[in-house]
């Protein structure tokens, strides 16, 4: 789908700057979205998130629950936009503020 992403952090994610994360292998790293309300009509619902990593093999496919978590809108309205954060080692870093 078409949204518009932008990666400089909002009230809730992050506006840390991107940095190399090593990942040894079966450990986690973490990202966070956070798409705006939209205020007009839904035009699609997404069914599978797919993130690809810069300089990794693949794609890691995640499949999204039967009600909608994000649904699609065309620009101009404010749901067409999604806040992304840069892939972190914890979950807290994801967030503005810590997790409690």
């Amino acid at each position: 789908m078409g949204f518009r992403y932008r990666r400089r952090g909002d009230q809730e994610l992050t506006g840390a700057a991107p940095a190399r994360v090593v990942v040894p292998i079966n450990h986690r790293a973490y990202f966070a979205l956070n798409k705006n309300a939209r205020v007009g009509r839904a035009k699609r619902l997404a069914a599978k998130l797919v993130v690809t990593v810069p300089h990794a093999r693949g794609e890691l496919t995640l499949k999204l629950a039967r009600y909608p978590l994000l649904d699609y809108c065309a620009a101009p309205d404010p749901g067409h936009t999604i806040d992304l954060t840069p892939i972190e080692q914890t979950p807290d870093a994801v967030f503005s503020a810590p997790l409690d």
